[in-house]
């Protein structure tokens, strides 16, 4: 989208060659795929309509109709909707009057400054159109308002007395005829006065398929506080309520003074700026009435006096909106200095950073795949219910308490080795020494927190309390303290509860899961204020209980020093050829799942006073939280009951103490022996982890020093409650006994990775086989119609994750993005997207395309296992990960189970992946990487026809998720040559084999499916009305998506063409 800013030249010989000269220059330049926002003052009328002569005059003779044609001829030849006509098509409204003989247009020098201000304008728009999609069609439109507006001096408003008045609607707002058609077009208007001799076109727009807004919600209006009238009036009201509650008997206690207070500056503020306007009104209704009845004395009585009274009259009418204007820039000068040079998209945008992802929901996944679309009513109801659930204990949501193991935190809590001091226990209490709160803390703490910043559930914001604060502090501390020292207290329903904003994370993840989105807490700011007194007492003591290997809230210490320390590291191994095995760790929701008892303990450990743990109780006790999504809509209320808020100044210190144990053990581990450490220079052992918040990596001399650590992050990433195998081990024994266990397993593991030809125990070999029916209709008699889910040993599944865990950062470089399944970062919803959009496209494009539905039978269960290793060797998987594989597969064996506990003989299984290993799907995909790549080979040497997509290149003629693989072609012949040299030689060398009974096909131009059996394949093809298409689940037609199948993933098609678009 772009914004040209128009200024045409006032002498009518100069426009007809600048409109088909420059003008039409400078719109073609712009319109390069782009959709077009033209506003400006073109001192030329576009229709005799919009002209009004002087008395006796014609319109079409008027100097402001020379250019006409030409303006007409550019706008139908570029496309253009004049946007105020297009709303009052029978309406005649000038936006410029001449009287007296003046020009229709200002001065060169004027017109240089109004050129000059509609360009910057024009930049601001097209910056923020590509800053944010959904703010961009207002900030665009805001540039061309201004435009049209400009800057000129006042020459005063058409009069009554006035007979020589010319006027015309000179001042337009085109917009590309597409952004019509689309519905972007909501609103077009004129300002009914303006202190300039134009009157502004002002045009609203809204992309379509926008969800629907909220109202927004109140806050304190920053800006008032830019006016000494009002910060008087508040302060005199502030203070009164504060000496009511003073003389009160029996007192209220101080909390409920204090929330009492909160609510009398939200009511004040209400009522101070309504008294504001009802004065503003009164004064412009009285002098709108003088200059009437100066308008009536000069009909009726027209002399010199009558007419200096008019005149007089409507510049006080002038000046006194003039002083309003003034008035309220005057209000926002002080944020413009606070804010103005911040970080902002436009400059964002100057240096190089991405652009944000818009935060608008257009539409929310629930858990049986259906969406809900926001663009109405109920949606948004459904939706908020939804995004609470993802969040909700009570629906099993994130912020639920998760379970922990007591024994696991006794001994992590065992090794923490450093407390605090007496001294440093006395500075956590702070200066009164009993742990209660002072004035000048508090104060010091608002003091620190930064301004501009959205404001909790109260809607009260850091700037009003800085100004009020002679009034408000004192009754914060009042309410603080009483709350301290009350046993079980908690803070106010509304200081414990916090409206969560969703921040999209981006990277391609699916906009309508609620996972996408980084919940960020708004929390009040008295909340935010204590929260900081609790932070300034403690930062001076981390240094001393946090190892210094983790780099993050403590003071004196820089994310620097991590990095540079890692790359130390490595550079000093490479240049001394040592050993070295560096293990990134990533704990999932960190922040969030942080346990609070656990939180309590750790603190506890390292000594800190009971004042300081009562104080983190407070804060924490209670939390409740609501989802605050697209403007103002909110969800249901629910309960918090573990984790750290994303939005608590106290979160960042609270997180660092909950993970200090994991250094201490790790410490522990090292100084036991029992990792093989790096040396350093001076020939002393290295850290063997480092951290930066939640970021962890883990250091030790060989893949053996680390494997004690890597098994256990394998374990801890394994599911609870499930059926363990053979040996009726289960995670949860392995998880408390791992100190005991763990190295005897890491050992084991790496003896008979180092002996050749070695296989894993008898029993660990043997899998269990359950057998779950497939439903259907199948006949229960027959075993085909079981799918076969092996119970393995939890020890095997363990080292299955370790493989799994080292092997899925690397598969986005092997394996096609074609490939949909288990590459992290890729999504189920991509695939079918991209199949409804290549249907969509054909259809609607009437292109000839063909896709082909494979179905390979048992596929996971006749997999070659040698084939899968000559697979892994092409892709250069190093010899050690080759070994792995083929430990876990060698030798295996299995028993079918069956009625609660029947067994059958043992067999062995010499084939396939076992349904039931986390290593398995990996191990599919790579297997099943060369069909697409072989495809691709065929597509590159032009023996298929392809797809054509929107920018003319070729569309991918292969696409797989896991095992459901489709095949594109412009034509059969195309998709026939697909399966002869690339499908049938790949069964032939991997033991697949295609169900050539389920397999379909669908020519998407004919709308015809394939139906009977295929002379070049010989597929047999059934007709669909039997057996319908289905792929990954949904139902699909030669027209794309049936109707209520296609709902699942309208919102998100709509959302995804829109970006495309900008």
């Amino acid at each position: 989208m772009a914004a040209v800013a128009v200024y045409a030249p006032h002498e009518p010989t100069e426009r007809p060659a600048w409109f088909q000269g420059p003008y039409q220059e400078a719109l073609e330049a712009g319109a390069q795929g782009s959709s077009l926002i033209v506003g400006g003052d073109f001192n030329c009328a576009l229709q005799e309509i919009d002209v009004q002569p002087v008395a006796g005059a014609r319109a079409r003779h008027s100097r402001r109709m020379v250019g006409a044609a030409q303006l007409q001829r550019v706008t139908v030849r570029t496309g253009l909707v004049d946007a105020w006509r297009h709303h009052n098509p029978h309406t005649r409204q000038p936006t410029h009057y001449s009287y007296h003989g003046s020009a229709a247009d200002n001065s060169n020098a004027a017109a240089a400054a109004i050129t000059s201000a509609a360009a910057a304008a024009a930049a601001t728009a097209t910056t923020d159109a590509t800053a944010t999609a959904h703010a961009a069609p207002a900030a665009a439109a805001a540039a061309a308002a201004a435009a049209a507006a400009g800057s000129r001096r006042a020459q005063g408003q058409p009069t009554a007395a006035n007979q020589a008045t010319s006027a015309g609607r000179i001042d337009y707002v085109f917009l590309s005829a597409d952004l019509v058609e689309e519905g972007w077009l909501q609103k077009a208007t004129q300002h009914m006065r303006q202190p300039s001799d134009h009157r502004p076109v002002v045009v609203k727009l809204r992309p379509p398929g926008m969800p629907l807004l909220g109202q927004r919600r109140w806050r304190f209006p920053t800006s008032a506080l830019g006016g000494a009238a009002f910060v008087s009036a508040m302060r005199e009201s502030l203070s009164a309520a504060v000496e009511q509650q003073q003389q009160q008997r029996p007192r209220n206690n101080p909390a409920a003074e204090f929330e009492h207070l909160k609510q009398h500056a939200v009511t004040a503020t209400a009522v101070i700026m309504q008294r504001q306007k009802m004065r503003q009104q009164a004064e412009l209704r009285r002098l709108r009435r003088a200059v009437a009845t100066a308008e009536w004395q000069q009909r009726e009585h027209s002399n010199g006096q009558t007419q200096a009274n008019l005149q007089h009259a409507e510049q006080q009418l002038l000046d006194y909106e003039v002083q309003q204007r003034q008035q309220q820039q005057e209000k926002t000068d002080a944020l413009y200095e606070l804010y103005a040079d911040g970080p902002s998209s436009f400059w964002g945008a100057r240096l190089g950073q991405a652009v944000p992802e818009p935060q608008y929901i257009s539409a929310v996944a629930a858990a049986d795949g259906s969406t809900v679309s926001t663009g109405s009513s109920d949606g948004v109801a459904a939706a908020g219910s939804l995004l609470a659930d993802f969040y909700d204990p009570a629906e099993g949501g994130l912020f639920s308490r998760h379970p922990t193991d007591p024994q696991q935190q006794q001994e992590l809590l065992a090794c923490v080795d450093k407390q605090l001091s007496p001294e440093q226990q006395q500075q956590c209490l702070g200066p009164a020494g009993d742990g209660t709160i002072t004035l000048e803390e508090a104060t010091a703490a608002l003091n620190s927190m930064p301004r501009g910043k959205v404001p909790g559930s109260d809607g009260l914001t850091y700037e009003l309390y800085s100004t009020f604060w002679e009034q408000l502090g004192p009754a914060f501390v009042a309410a603080c303290n009483f709350l301290f020292g009350l046993e079980g207290a908690l803070l106010s329903p509304q200081q414990r509860l916090g409206l969560i904003t969703l921040l999209f994370k981006g990277g391609g993840k699916p906009r309508d899961q609620a996972a996408s989105y980084r919940p960020i807490t708004l929390m009040n700011c008295d909340v935010k204020i204590l929260a900081k007194v609790v932070v300034l007492r403690a930062t001076p003591v981390l240094d001393s209980v946090v190892d210094s290997t983790q780099t993050a809230f403590v003071p004196g210490r820089d994310i620097a020093d991590n990095v540079l320390l890692h790359l130390e590291e490595i550079d000093f191994l490479r240049t001394q050829q040592q050993p070295g095995c560096i293990l990134f760790l990533d704990f999932e929701k960190a922040y969030d799942r942080l346990d609070r008892d656990w939180l309590m303990k750790c603190m506890a450990a390292m000594q800190f006073p009971p004042g300081m743990l009562r104080w983190v109780q407070l804060l924490l006790a209670g939390t409740q939280g609501r989802i605050v999504f697209n403007g103002g809509h909110l969800s249901r209320v629910f309960d918090i009951p573990s984790g750290c808020a994303q939005g608590s100044p106290l979160s960042p210190l609270l997180y660092v103490l909950a993970a200090q144990p994991l250094a201490a053990k790790c410490r522990a581990l090292q100084a036991a022996g029992e990792v093989d450490s790096v040396s350093m220079p001076d020939g002393s052992a290295a850290p063997c982890s480092m951290q930066h918040a939640d970021d962890t990596t883990l250091h030790a001399a060989s893949r053996q020093g680390v494997a004690v650590l890597e098994a256990t992050a394998a374990l801890n990433s394994m599911p609870r409650g499930k059926v363990p195998g053979s040996d009726g081990l289960t995670y949860e024994l392995y998880s408390t006994f791992w100190e005991q266990l763990g190295p005897a397993f890491v050992a084991a593991c790496n003896f008979l990775f180092g002996l050749e030809g070695a296989l894993l125990s008898p029993q660990q070999r043997l899998g269990l086989i359950t057998l779950l029916f497939k439903g259907g209709g199948k006949p229960r008699d027959q075993a085909a119609s079981y799918r076969p889910i092996t119970l393995m040993n939890c020890d095997v599944k363990i080292l299955a994750k370790v493989v799994v865990l080292r092997a899925a950062p690397v598969l986005d470089s092997v394996v096609d993005s074609t490939q949909t399944a288990f590459v992290p970062g890729r999504d189920i919803a991509d695939n079918v997207l991209l199949h409804l959009e290549e249907i969509d496209f054909l259809r609607t494009q009437q292109q000839p395309g063909c896709i082909l539905f494979l179905d390979f039978e048992k596929a996971y269960d006749r997999l070659d296992r040698d084939w899968l290793m000559k697979c892994m060797a092409a892709m250069q998987f190093p010899p050690g990960m080759l070994r792995w594989v083929q430990l876990l597969l060698a030798g295996t064996q299995g028993r079918i189970v069956f009625n609660g506990g029947h067994l059958s003989r043992v067999f062995d299984i010499p084939s396939g992946c076992a349904q039931g290993s986390p290593l398995s799907p990996l191990l599919y995909v790579l297997a099943a990487q060369p069909l697409a790549a072989k495809c691709r080979a065929l597509q590159a040497a032009g023996e298929v026809d392809s797809v054509s997509m929107p920018d003319g290149s070729a569309a991918p003629c292969s696409m797989q998720h896991a095992d459901d693989t489709t095949l594109h072609a412009a034509s059969r012949q195309g998709v026939a040559v697909l399966v002869r040299k690339a499908v049938q030689p790949f069964c032939a060398a991997s033991g697949a084999k295609l169900g050539v009974s389920k397999c379909q096909g669908m020519e998407v131009g004919t709308q015809q499916p394939f139906v009977g059996v295929d002379p070049a394949t010989q597929i047999p093809f059934h007709d669909t009305a039997m057996h319908p298409i289905r792929h990954l689940g949904l139902l699909l037609s030669a027209t794309g998506a049936e109707p209520h199948a296609a709902a699942l993933f309208t919102q998100r098609l709509q959302s995804i063409t829109y970006r495309a678009r900008l």
